[in-house]
């Protein structure tokens, strides 16, 4: 399964790098063809270096507690996750809790670690082991509706539904 996921990685990436360079060389990175995601993550972090570059901060004692503090709470919950087993909070999710895509999918990470709670506690280890090939198929099931959702807008050039973040949009197909 691991070497078909780098196969299946190797084959994707250049693949990917040329339909996204190719869309924005035909229709225009910067113009309002494209969603703002497209253009967006580039001109965020470069407007933030050339922010740090001109404009230099010093060093702020406040938010150096403050960060010495989240070192603490993720050390802190390393070991607890280490230290009694089935503890549920994991220090990852600590780190990752305020970014835009945890705000996004707050909702199915609920439901995935209650339906997780629930299996493990009512039905043990062997019983979490069998769920896992389910859930994995309502990931891929999700991933191959909106695949062929995306390939059938291309195809009749019509906007579809966008399975990420699950709202209407016009394909580049059809423009």
């Amino acid at each position: 399964m691991f070497g078909a996921i780098v196969l299946a990685a190797i084959i994707a990436m250049p693949i990917g790098f040329w339909m996204l360079l190719h869309a924005y060389f035909r229709y225009g990175g910067a113009t309002a063809r494209m969603e703002m995601w497209a253009t967006q993550f580039g001109r965020e972090i470069w407007g933030q270096i050339s922010n740090y570059i001109t404009q230099p901060l010093h060093p702020n004692a406040t938010s150096i507690c403050y960060v010495g503090v989240g070192f603490a709470i993720s050390m802190l919950l390393g070991w607890l996750k280490l230290r009694y087993i089935g503890f549920p909070l994991h220090p990852l999710a600590y780190a990752m809790a305020p970014g835009w895509g945890v705000s996004q999918l707050w909702m199915p990470i609920l439901i995935g670690s209650v339906a997780k709670l629930i299996i493990v506690k009512f039905g043990g280890l062997k019983s979490y082991r069998g769920a896992i090939p389910f859930f994995l198929g309502l990931i891929l099931g999700e991933i191959a509706i909106g695949s062929l959702w995306t390939i059938i807008g291309i195809v009749l050039g019509i906007p579809t539904y966008d399975f990420w973040p699950g709202k209407y949009r016009q394909i580049l197909g059809s423009m």
